[in-house]
């Protein structure tokens, strides 16, 4: 017997009956044909639907919070490469600094330095032209390390050896020369200063130890710029002229002698001139 294709009216209302419970059952209303069984199938779904849905949350909420967690690390680490980044840049502006103000002070210093030394070179010029000036007065360049004890042009007043009784030598024991009052004087030699000061006849009195042995004296002198036991050049002012002592009016008595005692004297312009000093 041929199976009918049709589908019997009480099999399709089981169906429809069992959509309709599953239907009632997804929107919280529990009503099917069977009263007795239903109900606890029913229960048995919504627990596996809300086990479902809760754990479907939980992966929500996990996942939220791992992405949160992701963002929250990158957020620090980026802010600690940015903090790094600006404590580099910090340091390397400190550096910069720090080798500028070096640089600045390198300058300085060879600023001051440099006008140190211009001053020191400026003071040694001024002294130099100073002691030029006074030696540029003689007139006579210094020969062979002697020079004029007087300035240029000066005229000679009285020359050596001249006999005259007023002296206890006899004769003129030296070389006058007519200069005025505060006129420079100039040791004649390299020298050391054997004595300076009050001299008796001679007034305010210099006398040197030249270089070879000889002894120079300057006499009626009205001032002195040296002391016993100093050295002296050629060229050097010893003093100013005077007319102290005893003396008929300013001048310069000069003397050459081959020791340190009266009346052992030389002529002094023969002396000067065989050291190449001209008058």
């Amino acid at each position: 017997m041929k199976r009918n294709s049709r589908i019997r009216p009480t099999r399709l209302a089981a169906a429809i009956a069992g959509v309709t419970v599953a239907t009632a059952a997804l929107s919280g209303t529990a009503f099917a044909a069977d009263s007795t069984q239903a109900p606890t199938a029913l229960s048995a779904h919504q627990v596996h639907v809300a086990h479902v849905a809760h754990t479907a949350h939980q992966a929500h909420v996990i996942h939220v919070a791992n992405e949160a967690a992701r963002a929250k690390a990158a957020a620090t680490t980026s802010h600690a490469a940015h903090q790094a980044h600006k404590i580099a840049v910090a340091n390397a502006a400190a550096r910069a600094k720090a080798a500028t103000d070096a640089h600045a002070a390198h300058q300085t210093h060879k600023i001051a330095a440099a006008n140190a030394a211009a001053r020191a070179k400026a003071a040694s010029d001024a002294k130099a032209a100073s002691r030029s000036s006074e030696r540029g007065q003689l007139g006579t360049q210094v020969s062979a390390g002697y020079s004029s004890p007087v300035p240029s042009g000066t005229r000679l007043s009285q020359s050596f050896g001249v006999p005259n009784s007023g002296y206890a030598a006899g004769y003129h024991t030296g070389t006058d020369f007519a200069v005025s009052v505060g006129t420079p004087l100039y040791s004649v030699g390299k020298a050391t200063v054997v004595s300076a000061g009050w001299a008796g006849a001679y007034g305010n009195s210099v006398t040197l130890r030249l270089s070879d042995g000889h002894y120079a004296l300057y006499a009626h002198m009205s001032s002195l710029s040296v002391s016993a036991g100093q050295s002296v050049s050629a060229g050097q002012q010893i003093g100013r002229s005077g007319n102290t002592g005893n003396s008929t009016g300013p001048h310069l008595h000069f003397e050459i002698r081959t020791v340190n005692a009266y009346g052992a004297v030389i002529n002094p312009v023969t002396f000067l001139k065989g050291k190449g000093v001209s008058f």
